[in-house]
């Protein structure tokens, strides 16, 4: 779990003046993701399915890690 938190610190950084998910957003999560070990796959579908949970994404410390686990588990199956 201490990973999802790194990536979502990784992701709050990238924020800008709008709210929502840019192309960088999506590639920071992803690099992010893939450098705690997992695989890009995985990652892929999960920021595709917090992105989609989460559209405006004010504040990535808001996401509910009870949802970040629940949808690794759905991208790792």
């Amino acid at each position: 779990m201490k990973k999802w938190i790194l990536v979502l610190m990784i992701l709050a950084s990238c924020g800008g003046d709008e709210a929502g998910w840019d192309d960088q957003a999506r590639r920071d999560f992803i690099a992010g993701c893939t450098d705690a070990g997992s695989p890009q796959d995985a990652c892929e579908c999960l920021q595709e399915k917090l992105e989609e949970a989460n559209p405006e994404l004010d504040d990535p410390e808001d996401i509910d890690t009870e949802q970040v686990a629940e949808f690794t588990r759905e991208c790792l199956e």
